[in-house]
């Protein structure tokens, strides 16, 4: 168990702790279908982890389409924000995990590049605010993943020194991120991160009971 040797753990939201990209996924696919192009939630498994113009620009190609970029993303938030409070499940063994670290008395944060608003929406539903003392979101930070700052703002929240913090990542840039700010990273592996290179990570899992 890794938990005596670190004092700081820092989890990606979407895929370390909620099982969220196949959701993203079929959000992205219900928007293209509200402009006229059914596709496959499946695409989404090509550019998992990428930023957010290319992931359109994947869509878009494969759907023939050039929607309005602001009204696509609006259709987009709505088909995503409820599928998350409807079919969102947790990854395996987190809460678990998450309980067994407070009892422990170690400093937790949530390392996200979504919005706050959803973020604090997730962890309300699974009953987890407080398991973490810090939440960093993309309106915390000028930079996002790879670049290193939201995993040091992050950090200096919580107080802790880099070399004693493990971050859990289900991306390359994220895993990426982590490491430039100096934390060992434990991969979290699904269905939907098979192209993502993962080499940087100390050990990659399935579950957190692997752990």
């Amino acid at each position: 168990m890794t938990a005596k040797k670190y004092y700081g753990y820092l989890f990606n939201m979407d895929g370390a702790v909620v099982d969220s990209e196949p959701l993203t996924g079929q959000a992205l696919a219900m928007a293209c279908a509200d402009f006229g192009a059914p596709l496959n939630s499946d695409l989404y498994k090509a550019v998992m982890g990428q930023s957010w113009q290319d992931v359109l620009i994947h869509f878009f190609i494969e759907g023939a389409i050039s929607p309005n970029l602001n009204a696509f993303n609006e259709k987009f938030q709505s088909h995503y924000q409820s599928l998350m409070m409807s079919k969102a499940q947790l990854i395996p063994g987190v809460q678990s995990f998450l309980v067994q670290l407070r009892e422990q008395g170690k400093k937790c944060a949530i390392v996200s590049s979504g919005s706050r608003g959803m973020v604090e929406q997730v962890l309300d539903r699974f009953s987890l605010r407080d398991h973490f003392n810090v939440v960093v979101s993309k309106e915390s930070v000028n930079l996002s993943k790879p670049d290193p700052m939201p995993y040091q703002v992050a950090l200096a929240k919580l107080r802790v020194d880099a070399s004693r913090s493990l971050a859990f990542e289900d991306s390359r840039d994220g895993i990426s991120a982590a490491k430039r700010a100096g934390c060992k990273v434990i991969a979290v592996q699904h269905d939907y991160n098979g192209g993502n290179d993962m080499s940087l990570a100390k050990r990659a899992i399935r579950s957190y009971s692997d752990i």
